[in-house]
């Protein structure tokens, strides 16, 4: 076998063991799978447990880990827009990167393609995507990128608000501000896990771009120490970020739908540039927005007991516009010329 040949049936198998199914009965039995992508923000793989991270608790996304595929080699780009925009379309930047905080109306993103198999769908955390401080413009809605539902921070720059404490959410086109006591992510995860319970008969689309772990460094409900440092602060987000997505994957099992969803948890940059971490022996500063390693490398986890092999680690090179794709395969679609994905499955 030739060289080529080898790399080729090396990705082959990798893309086998990640979703195919254990038999064609079984996949039957399953039908499309329910999709839950979680995307962090500003959290770098060094930051967490699995990946070699020794400065913060993350039992829960080790756990997802260690019962799904980690991939090593998993980059985003150096900041949010471009990344938030390759991720939902499966396109390079330079296909549809325009301004910063920016998605444009008439772009094909993952939601259109599952909505239009069938898939009930929502976004609930930051949007960031219609309109910046800089110039006059005017992206996309929720309902132009193929969301049925939302519950978002920063819709609009004009309603911005807080996404921490006493956050302004806008659900479904009304804003709502909440009473200083209030701590945004909860607001989110508890919607997130309604959502799941509402639509356990699935199939499901449920993207999920937490406000955790960005700046400003804030206490938690579980760390409300005011004077401690922003660093403290910082690994007391990360924690609550852990225990968050823990609640996600108790819920798929609580409700008997484990075998029939996929948990994704990336990242969309590296960590914030005033935080260093401890990661395999030697001190790691975060590299937002910059291309450096520690600016692009991110978790990339997949976790479904139906579909995901336990303890997989992953030598492969991938990135965001690989999950488009990757989501259609889970869903049995087939990707038509519309969407361009420059990504694989």
């Amino acid at each position: 076998m030739t060289r080529d040949g080898a790399v080729q049936a090396l990705l082959l198998l990798a893309a086998l063991v990640l979703v195919a199914p254990s038999s064609p009965a079984a996949e039957e039995r399953r039908g499309p799978m329910n999709i839950i992508l979680i995307l962090s923000d500003d959290v770098g793989a060094e930051t967490v447990g699995a990946y070699g991270g020794e400065s913060y608790q993350t039992p829960e996304l080790d756990r997802l880990a260690a019962q799904g595929m980690r991939f090593e080699h998993g980059h985003a780009q150096p900041l949010c827009t471009p990344s938030r925009v390759k991720l939902m379309t499966g396109q390079y930047n330079f296909r549809n990167y325009r301004h910063f905080g920016y998605l444009h109306p008439d772009s094909r993103t993952f939601a259109h393609l599952l909505r239009g198999a069938g898939y009930s769908t929502t976004v609930v955390g930051k949007w960031q995507l219609f309109d910046n401080v800089f110039e006059d413009i005017r992206g996309a809605m929720p309902a132009d990128a193929g969301f049925d539902d939302f519950l978002l921070w920063q819709l609009k720059n004009r309603n911005k608000g807080s996404r921490y404490w006493g956050p302004r959410l806008n659900h479904n086109g009304e804003v709502k501000q909440y009473e200083q006591t209030v701590f945004g992510p909860d607001v989110f995860n508890d919607y997130v896990l309604d959502y799941i319970e509402r639509h356990r008969s699935g199939p499901f689309l449920l993207y999920y771009p937490m406000v955790l772990a960005h700046d400003p460094w804030v206490t938690t409900p579980d760390m409300r120490d005011a004077s401690a440092s922003d660093q403290d602060k910082f690994a007391a987000m990360i924690a609550y970020m852990d225990k968050l997505v823990g609640k996600v994957r108790r819920k798929v099992e609580a409700l008997g739908i484990a075998d029939r969803t996929v948990i994704f948890f990336i990242g969309d940059n590296g960590t914030g540039r005033e935080i260093v971490s401890r990661h395999r022996g030697r001190d790691v500063r975060g590299a937002k927005g910059r291309t450096l390693r520690a600016g692009t490398r991110v978790p990339f986890i997949a976790w479904g007991p139906g579909v995901v092999e336990p303890g997989g680690v992953s030598g492969s090179l991938v990135n965001l516009n690989d999950i488009l794709p990757t989501l259609a395969e889970l869903a049995g679609v087939a990707l038509t010329a519309e969407y361009q994905a420059d990504g694989v499955s």
